[in-house]
């Protein structure tokens, strides 16, 4: 009798106590830029191959192919100056990049890139064609919620109706703000290339590139709501 009493007693007691226990915590995935190293100097006008790896508790390792590569971006940002690079890096870059993952978890990679066309334009192509006027924004935003055919070609682009217009507008507002920058770039996936410039004819560059990897996970039980996001970001001189 005395020993079911005490089962019973600690039954009760360990149910007690988990529930209170908090639940479990999302942790912020683990970002690292592999290549190119921090100590690596960029040669001008040359190709630059780049590689990102991955870790997150919840979402897994890039290394075994468990994270979504077109979820990862890499900002690519020039600087003839650089001694305006700390400023960037500490005050400027994350609200910039922001966005961009975003835009990622919204498959908005899948067609349509930074600069040069993919399925369709890139951002660069549409900032160029609309100025952001009201009424452009308010036209682009039907046709991301309702999809189109014909503007760009050939090529249907399917409706986007949940990503509602507000984040559409938001969208836009970057796209306008950014694209159009020739010192500004971005890539998506772990692995990829970007060119550097061409060095000024004077051959007084103080320049650095930085570059910023980014991936915002899932949350856990794929509930983006509490996602949180690792970054990484390496200065690079250009001789």
């Amino acid at each position: 009798m005395g020993n079911k009493l005490l089962s019973i007693l600690l039954f009760f007691l360990f149910t007690l106590i988990f529930s209170f226990w908090p639940g479990q915590e999302n942790t912020a995935p683990k970002v690292k830029i592999i290549s190119p190293s921090e100590n690596v100097k960029l040669e001008w006008n040359t190709i630059v191959p780049y590689r990102i790896i991955i870790s997150d508790q919840e979402d897994g390792n890039s290394e075994y192919d468990e994270i979504n590569s077109s979820e990862v971006v890499l900002t690519v940002t020039y600087f003839s100056d650089s001694s305006k690079v700390e400023k960037y890096v500490k005050e400027e870059i994350a609200a910039r990049s922001d966005m961009l993952s975003k835009m990622a978890s919204s498959n908005c990679f899948t067609c349509h890139k930074a600069k040069g066309k993919l399925i369709g334009p890139s951002f660069e192509e549409i900032a160029n064609r609309y100025s952001p006027a009201p009424e452009n924004k308010e036209y682009l935003a039907q046709k991301i919620r309702e999809g189109s055919k014909g503007v760009w070609g050939d090529e249907i682009m399917p409706g986007q109706p949940e990503l509602g217009t507000d984040k559409i507008l938001q969208i836009l507002e970057w796209i306008f703000k950014n694209a159009q920058d020739s010192d500004f770039t971005f890539y998506v996936g772990t692995e990829g290339a970007f060119k550097t410039k061409k060095r000024r004819k004077d051959g007084l560059d103080k320049a650095a590139y930085v570059l910023h990897a980014q991936y915002a996970d899932h949350g856990i039980n794929k509930s983006l709501e509490k996602s949180k996001k690792g970054t990484h970001s390496v200065v690079l001189k250009a001789e």
